[in-house]
């Protein structure tokens, strides 16, 4: 391919160093940044040749690629289909991180209360149901104002609820003038060490051109090599995460999408639009008693709002603390 006399002087970027000799792969590919050119590598000869885009021809023929998971290093995993490579890898190597979330309380989230439709000023509303009538189930247990009856602004080192008046959730209270507050919640919460399985994907976008995405198929937590389901919301049943249209996307290839990823879910919103994967009660009073709280935590007594679960989770200084049968185990990890 190359005459002896020919020199080509290149930059590598090293970015994490890793030991290839063990790999799982007959041939790794290196792409520089130009996309011209590849270093070919045989990692059981420890031999590699630098061509182009149009030499490469000469050494692979490549057909359509399906494997199973297949281990790499450190732990992670990849998985070819078609021209989608599929990485299933921790987000961080850390066991436990506790970063600080934003919760804006709403539908899933809440304790579940009755609302009636009312017919005012010419348009259809929402106003809460506070009557309470025990022939027909309208009971005091399911009105807004004894669900709620607890809640008011509160703050602990890691924990802080506010109740935002000019953010509406477009339900009104009895009157059908004034308008249900939104609650607002940024804690302190732990994240153990998240697993996700991820892809990219190029994006075009008028305004700027290409964008480099991921879809992540799957996101749980791993403690003491067991897998639980991601708690806090932004999640299906299946454990896919959903970020938003185009909230995943960079202008420059990120040169570890996990580290983005992980970016994402951290700075996103979780505005209850998904059912939060932990064990908690959407029918019970909110408490806001730390000590109430822990002691039916401790009892394996999960009726409990989501609002007290992560009052509970801000609180524990110590991650070994928390009683782990709080999280779910997540059903959909494949197998490896």
């Amino acid at each position: 391919m190359r005459t002896k006399s020919e020199k080509t002087s290149i930059v590598l970027n090293v970015y994490k160093s890793i030991e290839t000799k063990n790999s799982p792969f007959d041939t790794i590919i290196y792409i520089f940044d130009n996309g011209e050119k590849f270093l070919v590598e045989d990692p059981r000869m420890g031999k590699t040749v630098l061509t182009n885009m149009y030499e490469i021809q000469k050494l692979l023929h490549l057909t359509e690629v399906k494997t199973n998971w297949l281990r790499t290093f450190d732990g992670q995993y990849i998985k070819v289909e078609g021209n989608t490579v599929f990485h299933f890898l921790p987000l961080f190597y850390e066991q436990v991180r506790k970063p600080i979330l934003t919760f804006n309380l709403l539908n899933r989230n809440v304790p579940k209360f009755r609302t009636v439709e009312k017919y005012i000023n010419g348009k259809t509303i929402r106003c809460l149901d506070n009557e309470i009538n025990e022939t027909s189930n309208k009971t005091k247990e399911t009105t807004y104002n004894y669900l709620f009856q607890n809640l008011k602004p509160f703050k602990t080192n890691n924990f802080e609820l506010e109740i935002i008046e000019d953010i509406s959730n477009l339900i009104y209270y009895e009157d059908g003038i004034t308008m249900l507050p939104r609650i607002k919640i940024t804690c302190s919460v732990p994240i153990f060490q998240p697993h996700a399985i991820l892809y990219q994907n190029l994006r075009n976008s008028e305004t700027y051109g290409e964008k480099y995405g991921y879809t992540c198929n799957l996101l749980v937590m791993k403690i003491n090599d067991t897998f639980y389901r991601f708690p806090y919301g932004n999640i299906y049943q299946d454990d896919r995460m959903c970020f938003g249209n185009n909230s995943n996307c960079v202008l420059e290839e990120p040169p570890s999408i996990a580290e983005v990823c992980y970016s994402h879910i951290i700075t996103s919103e979780f505005n209850g639009d998904f059912d939060p994967m932990i064990n908690f009660n959407n029918s019970v009073q909110i408490s806001l008693d730390i000590d109430y709280i822990r002691e039916k935590i401790s009892q394996d007594d999960f009726s409990i709002s989501f609002i007290d679960v992560l009052l509970y989770l801000s609180s524990c200084e110590d991650p070994r603390d928390i009683n782990l049968n709080l999280f779910l185990q997540s059903p959909n990890i494949p197998e490896f």
